[in-house]
């Protein structure tokens, strides 16, 4: 992963401390070029998402998602960021 996607990360999890304490998938696929991700799901009840949504954890892991998507090979990539009590992992 870049270095500046590991900063972000690490950024996210001080700003929203929630993030440590969550069990959680956020699904992403993106077209090479484009700007913002096509797609980005949590495995989270509805009412958790739109928190996460109005705290403004979404978007700033779209923006993530795209940093990531830089370095991949490909015209389609999709993966998802695994949260697990304080720990996350990018998957390809």
């Amino acid at each position: 992963m870049a270095h500046s996607a590991h900063v972000e990360l690490a950024k996210l999890h001080d700003e929203f401390p929630i993030l440590n304490d969550i069990e959680a998938t956020l699904a992403f696929s993106m077209n090479e070029g484009d700007a913002t991700p096509r797609a980005v799901a949590w495995n989270l009840a509805p009412n958790l998402c739109q928190h996460f949504a109005r705290l403004g954890i979404t978007e700033r892991l779209r923006h993530l998602v795209v940093q990531l998507a830089r370095y991949q090979d490909g015209c389609c990539c999709g993966g998802r960021i695994e949260f697990n009590h304080g720990h996350c992992r990018v998957c390809w």
